[in-house]
């Protein structure tokens, strides 16, 4: 029996298997080196570690998905802020949709956080946890995306090094998209950070890219509610751009050794339809119909490493504190599914 020798069709690499593709990435030289520099970062939660597998992974996109969207934002802002804190030199992206990822939540979260660990690292009741807070939120910087189309030109942003050039972002989207650090605020320090006390900075612009010292390492970049992006999209451009958006994010986590978290909210009424060429004249029907298609895509799919689903099962009168039902329902590397239970409460635990 001779085998017919393996041909492109009409020379269109498109046509190449995913498993091929992957086969040949994943043992090139060059990723066997990359692969040597992934590592793992331990969260808070010794039960959400095991479920993970040790924690939070870089060159790995990590999807949340949950019935709240808040909910999901103030978790991943609680393990981000305790990486931060391990990690003196790591930065974080976060890519959002809501602005509810702003400095005051990051401030809230962090302050208290600090102030939960006075006994646990060593601090004393002279050292200010402010002080240590900023020096964590002024590694974060906060991007606000519209659309996919947005997220596109952010991700070449980000994967080029210039996450913190903010006007040169900002010239190239012409539409107000910003990408600012946090910084202390100077003069007398208010209880919670406004407005006027955080603001985007392009000191760094006087720096060169190309410097080594001035090479940024972002640990963790956070897209929070892309399934809002997706949604706000024109439905065939969200189809469209997808396999480009789920590349580009691979290419992100692998060639800066960056853990990806990514947060979903799905609409329970959602509609899938027959095909991405399918619209009405009903804007929400139209978007709804756009999020499921592309959520719940075979690329999409493929291209998550690992799947948290939340439930949150309880919230305290007080309402300071809820708790989660934490289901590992996909993973490239564990049996699943797994689960724990996890409480979040303000005072960053």
């Amino acid at each position: 029996m001779t085998e017919e020798p393996f041909r492109f069709a009409n020379g269109n690499y498109q046509e190449i298997s995913e498993s091929a593709l992957s086969f040949v990435h994943r043992y090139s030289r060059e990723s066997l080196e990359n692969l040597a520099k992934k590592r793992c970062m331990p969260t808070q939660s010794t039960g959400l570690n095991k479920v993970l597998s040790g924690g939070i992974y870089t060159q790995e996109l990590t999807e949340v998905v949950g019935d709240n969207h808040m909910h999901n934002g103030e978790l991943i802002l609680h393990l981000l802020v305790h990486q931060l804190h391990c990690e003196k030199d790591s930065e974080a992206v976060i890519v959002t949709s809501n602005g509810s990822q702003n400095e005051e939540t990051i401030y809230r979260i962090t302050h208290r956080y600090i102030e939960s660990q006075r006994g646990i690292i060593g601090l004393n009741n002279a050292v200010d946890a402010d002080d240590i807070a900023f020096g964590i939120m002024k590694r974060v910087y906060i991007v606000h995306c519209l659309d996919i189309n947005e997220l596109s030109l952010i991700l070449d942003e980000i994967l080029n090094g210039h996450h913190r050039k903010q006007m040169r972002l900002k010239k190239r989207l012409m539409t107000g998209v910003e990408i600012g650090s946090l910084h202390k605020p100077t003069g007398k320090r208010p209880g919670k950070p406004n407005a006027d006390d955080f603001v985007a900075t392009d000191a760094v612009d006087h720096q060169d890219d190309t410097d080594p010292q001035h090479k940024s390492q972002i640990s963790t970049l956070v897209i929070h509610q892309l399934s809002s992006m997706v949604g706000d999209s024109h439905g065939r451009d969200a189809w469209n751009r997808m396999p480009e958006i789920c590349s580009k994010l691979r290419s992100t986590a692998f060639r800066l050794n960056t853990a990806i978290i990514i947060s979903n909210h799905l609409e329970e009424n959602s509609n899938t339809a027959s095909s991405a060429a399918e619209e009405t004249d009903d804007h929400n029907s139209s978007k709804y119909k756009a999020v499921d298609w592309v959520m719940s895509s075979t690329k999409w799919n493929s291209t998550v490493d690992k799947r948290l689903e939340i439930t949150s099962n309880q919230q305290h009168k007080d309402k300071r504190h809820v708790k989660f039902d934490m289901h590992l329902t996909k993973s490239k590397h564990s049996a699943v599914p797994m689960s724990c239970h996890l409480t979040l409460s303000e005072n960053g635990r």
